[in-house]
């Protein structure tokens, strides 16, 4: 028999008191000689050696540890191995069994095709069950729908900052990128518009009408683990390259270029998914009247993701990756009030997105296969911005706050999975189901020179509520001088980061540079400086 004891303090014996005759089980029916027990990490499968058989037992529990709810799966023979087993062990998430012999004086090492499948007649468990799983189907889910709603949101971002500053589609925001490491994709030059080597890649192609702008960002949260899901911590890295025109006085267009890596960590174990985007998005705003506008975006995005499984520290790993794509489309409408030195613009907004991520199969012991899955998104949200403009001396700063409050009514997503090792069982279930509520509050500035310069700096903090939240910095600086002197700042590298400026002039039709250039985080810091005339005949 398999006896049970209730323990009223964990793990001290001497609290032990017997369950009763009616929550023992018997496994004389298989084993005469049972000699030791194991459980599997949730208490829903037990497994009993005997000397009789020279076999392990398998039993389902429909209550975890509830031995008296169990019955007989099968028997797995261990007698070509070792025909005295005395004990049996498992590793953290099941994928390994140990016995020991007694006649060999051995330790027997087995490989199971999935967590705790020990005879042939078990099933493996339903993969939306394992939380690691879970946890990186919702990060894959969250990926998509943030990416949408981020590219939506800098051209909205371009188009608030065009209204504050009461903008006429003249002055431009440039930022030339280097994408050395794509986890670590940085901000690299900011310069003007010229005929320098180092331009916006836009205004290569783009008329003279239009004007060019770029943004940076960088967003880092972390949800909270749930009993279905592992914890997720995230960091995104994200550019915007836009190019506008205004087309009369109550209409103006642009097309916006977003690339951007997403970064999630499921779990403690190493789980994590590695995603890369671009997006390609046409966006504009309709004056309604002197003052109401409705602004609109529609996009499409290209994803490819790394993603990494771990159950239980290094001791399996699978790997996969897995292409998605992706049409999302925003709206948004608002009026600006006056209110004695401030503005005061309330908004609504509505968000939608379809992705579809393709199929793909792990490799690896225990390895799942993924069908295609297809993502939908809708969310509304009401908000308010407050903005002040300060004159100074040389300078405009447009200072702002905001606040909004959102609600993701209408996503689903329907996961369908099976194992490599078992083709003919398929499992599925709705993930991404549930209404969520989101707070947003941020606060940032716009600071104009009169000389060119322009720095804009946001930030963003989003409560999910009852889930985590997200932070999130943006910036965007450029420089365009008034004396036909241009200003380039970089900022570039992988391991040692590099900070150089560069200020070039022309001067009766000769092109001047001077810069210089210092090496960050070096052991050995390198200097260098630059001087060079040019001219073209």
């Amino acid at each position: 028999d398999v006896n049970e004891y209730a323990l009223s303090t964990g793990f001290d014996l001497s609290t032990a008191v017997y369950a009763g005759d009616d929550e023992k089980f018997s496994v004389s029916g298989q084993e005469s000689s049972p000699i030791d027990l194991d459980f599997n990490s949730d208490g829903t499968r037990m497994f009993v050696m005997g000397w009789t058989g020279n076999d392990i037992n398998e039993y389902t529990l429909s209550t975890g540890f509830d031995v008296s709810t169990a019955s007989f799966v099968d028997s797995f023979s261990v007698s070509s191995q070792d025909i005295i087993p005395e004990d049996v062990a498992f590793n953290d998430d099941g994928t390994k069994m140990f016995v020991l012999g007694r006649n060999d004086t051995d330790v027997n090492e087995y490989t199971l095709s999935c967590a705790y499948k020990v005879t042939s007649s078990s099933t493996c468990d339903d993969p939306s069950t394992i939380k690691e799983v879970r946890g990186l189907i919702d990060a894959q889910i969250e990926t998509a729908k943030n990416f949408a709603k981020d590219s939506s949101a800098s051209a909205f971002k371009r188009l608030s900052i065009l209204r504050a500053e009461k903008h006429d589609g003249s002055t431009s925001q440039n930022i030339d990128i280097n994408f050395q490491n794509p986890a670590l994709a940085q901000l690299i030059d900011v310069m003007p518009v010229s005929t320098s080597d180092k331009l916006n890649p836009l205004q290569k192609i783009i008329p003279d009408d239009w004007a060019t702008w770029s943004e940076g960002s960088v967003s880092f949260g972390k949800i909270g683990e749930t009993n279905l899901s592992s914890a997720q911590d995230m960091t995104s890295l994200g550019i915007s390259i836009g190019a506008d025109k205004k087309v009369n006085e109550n209409r103006l267009l642009g097309v916006v270029l977003r690339v951007g890596n997403n970064d999630v960590d499921v779990g403690t174990y190493g789980s994590a998914v590695d995603t890369d985007a671009i997006s390609l998005s046409l966006y504009g705003s309709n004056g309604l009247n002197e003052d109401q506008f409705l602004d609109h975006v529609i996009g499409v995005s290209l994803l490819n993701s790394d993603i990494v499984r771990k159950n239980s520290g290094n001791t399996n790993t699978q790997t996969g990756e897995r292409d998605g794509k992706q049409i999302f489309s925003s709206l948004k409408f608002g009026r600006e009030f006056e209110y004695n030195d401030m503005n005061i613009t309330p908004t609504g907004r509505m968000d939608g997105s379809f992705t579809h991520l393709n199929a793909y199969t792990e490799s690896g012991n225990e390895a799942i296969k993924y069908n295609d899955q297809d993502i939908v998104s809708l969310m509304t949200s009401l908000g308010m911005m407050i903005d002040r403009d300060i004159s100074l001396e040389n300078s405009i700063v447009i200072s702002r706050v905001n606040l909004e409050y959102g609600k993701d009514f209408a996503s689903s997503s329907k996961v369908v999975t099976r194992y490599t090792s078992d083709n003919n069982t398929t499992y599925s279930y709705q993930a991404n189901k549930q209404d969520r509520d989101i707070l947003t509050a941020g606060f940032g500035f716009d600071f104009t020179h009169i000389q060119g310069l322009t720095i804009s700096a946001d930030y963003q903090k989003q409560k999910i509520i009852s889930e985590g939240s997200i932070d999130t910095l943006l910036l965007a600086a450029s420089f365009v001088s008034k004396r036909e002197t241009e200003y380039a700042m970089t900022l570039e590298g992988t391991d040692d980061f590099a900070v150089g400026l560069n200020v070039a002039k022309n001067i009766n039709g000769f092109n001047f540079t001077v810069g210089s250039n210092y090496t960050l985080m070096s052991e050995i810091p390198d200097y260098g400086a630059i001087l060079k005339v040019s001219n073209t005949f």
